[in-house]
C-alpha cells in the first residue's frame, strides 16, 4: 500500500501540490489531469524523487523519509517517468542489465522479463542503442525497466504517450495481468478514454489537488467525471 498523508509541496512559481490525501492498494489507480495538473509532482514524491513540505509518504507502513534503509524500500518500487532516463550510448539490454543490478544484484533478473520483451516487439531491437529509439521503443524499453525485480507497486507517468495502437492494447493487457496477480498500480493520463475500461479507481487532479475520486464501475465515462470535477460543460461533439 501506498499512503500519503497531507502532502504539500509548492514551487517558486506558486505551483505545486497541495494537502494529498489518498491510499493506493492492490489495482489500478487511474490519476487523471491536464498538463501542469501536478500528476508528475506526485509521482516524483512517491517515488522519493522530490521531498514534500509537509506530509508523509508510506509504502507499506514505512515512512518513506525515515525508514533506515530507504534503498531496500525503493526496490519495491517500479517506476516509469514521463521523460527518458536511460542512457543514450548504452544498448536497451545493457541498460536493462544496469537496472537489474541496482534493483536485484543480479545483472541477469531482467531475462525473468523475456516474455514482455517479446509480446512489446523488442527482442529485435534490445542490442541497438537507447539513442537510436524512437520514442516508442524508449517508453517501452523504460516499462519494461520499471518491472524489473517484480516490484509490488508500479508508478507509471503517461505510459501510453508516443505508442502506437498495437502497442497500447498490449501495454493495457500486460496492466490488467498484473493487477490480477495482485499488483499496486498508479497510472497517470491527461487522455481520459485511457481509463474507461482499465482503471479500479479514478483520481482526478487539478491545481495541484484532488477534486474528486471515483471506484469502478463508474457512473459516467470519465471524460464526463473529469469535466464535472472542474465544473466545465462538455462541448458539443464534432465530426
Amino acid at each position: 500500500m501506498i499512503e500519503l498523508h497531507a502532502v504539500s509541496k509548492q514551487y517558486a512559481s506558486g505551483d505545486g501540490v497541495f494537502d494529498l490525501n489518498f491510499a493506493l492498494d492492490a489495482g489500478i489507480t487511474g490519476f487523471l489531469g491536464r498538463n501542469g495538473s501536478g500528476k508528475t509532482t506526485t509521482m516524483r514524491i512517491i517515488m522519493g524523487l522530490l521531498r514534500p513540505d509537509r506530509g508523509q509518504v508510506r509504502i507499506d507502513r514505512r515512512d518513506l523519509w525515515r525508514f533506515d534503509h530507504v534503498f531496500s524500500l525503493k526496490k519495491d518500487l517500479g517506476y516509469l517517468p514521463n521523460e527518458d532516463y536511460f542512457f543514450e550510448r548504452l544498448s536497451g539490454r545493457m541498460n536493462l542489465e544496469y537496472l537489474s543490478l541496482l534493483k536485484t544484484e543480479r545483472r541477469d533478473a531482467y531475462t525473468a522479463l523475456d516474455d514482455v520483451i517479446g509480446r512489446l516487439e523488442m527482442d529485435t531491437f534490445i542490442d541497438d542503442p537507447f539513442g537510436a529509439y524512437s520514442t516508442g521503443m524508449r517508453k517501452k524499453i523504460q516499462f519494461i525497466g520499471a518491472l524489473v525485480g517484480q516490484p509490488a507497486h508500479l508508478v507509471l507517468d503517461e505510459p501510453q504517450s508516443g505508442l502506437d495502437v498495437l502497442a497500447g492494447i498490449v501495454l493495457k493487457e500486460l496492466l490488467v495481468e498484473l493487477r490480477n496477480k495482485g499488483a499496486t498500480i498508479f497510472l497517470s493520463s491527461h487522455v481520459p478514454e485511457v481509463f474507461d475500461t482499465l482503471a479500479d479507481r479514478l483520481l482526478i487532479i487539478d491545481g495541484g489537488r484532488i477534486v474528486a475520486q471515483h471506484h469502478a464501475p463508474f457512473a459516467e465515462k470519465p471524460v464526463d467525471l473529469y469535466l464535472q470535477a472542474i465544473s466545465r460543460p462538455r462541448g458539443p461533439v464534432r465530426a
